[in-house]
């Protein structure tokens, strides 16, 4: 296994993925700031380690048996876990991937292990909606349609639950202050929140 150390993340990779990892890189130097930035962290320490996977069962042991066809990448004991190009598009749903998509993928992941250092805990809804806004990936939705409780209780089964949870915290990034978002997230009403977006 290959070894890449940068300032903030360490990539472990195999040989044949060096010039997806050096994609990958470039990425982070240009965009991680803004995450960083938004969570009020400087450096991370220790650094993000980023294991790249060009074998589906070994991503698959990560999950201990839940593992579902749409999932390419996780935060799991303080590690980010990513698979490979030619990996995603042979084993999951996302046939036609690119390398932009995993690249929004690994920012997606990163806003989860930074927002994990600030905020244990976060709901679901919170944390998912949090990444792919931070990290500019395309949930556009115009109308929630579902109830709080779906997204409070059963995310993953929920259809379309990350283009809701999108929706939502785009609409409290816009309306609240972001500190209140981060550190007083339990006393948002999700159901008055949706309420609200479906009336605009």
């Amino acid at each position: 296994m290959e070894i890449k150390e940068l300032k903030n993340f360490i990539f472990k990779f195999e040989q044949s993925d060096k010039e997806f990892v050096e994609a990958l890189q470039k990425t982070l130097e240009h965009k991680h700031v803004k995450i960083f930035e938004f969570f009020g962290i400087k450096d991370l320490n220790p650094k993000a380690e980023i294991v790249v996977y060009n074998n589906i069962d070994d991503f698959k042991n990560l999950y201990k048996g839940t593992w579902q066809n749409f999932m390419r990448a996780c935060v799991k004991n303080n590690q980010i876990h990513l698979l490979n190009l030619d990996v995603c598009r042979a084993e999951t749903i996302h046939k036609n991937a690119t390398t932009e998509d995993i690249q929004k993928i690994l920012l997606h992941e990163i806003v989860h292990f930074c927002h994990r250092q600030v905020c244990p805990n976060p709901p679901i809804w919170l944390m998912e909606g949090l990444a792919t806004n931070l990290a500019q990936q395309n949930y556009v939705i115009d109308k929630i349609d579902c109830t709080a409780k779906d997204l409070e209780n059963d995310f993953y089964h929920t259809p379309k639950a990350y283009h809701y949870a999108h929706k939502i915290v785009e609409f409290l990034l816009e309306n609240i202050d972001k500190n209140n978002l981060l550190k007083n997230f339990k006393k948002l009403n999700l159901k008055e929140i949706i309420k609200k977006i479906n009336k605009k």
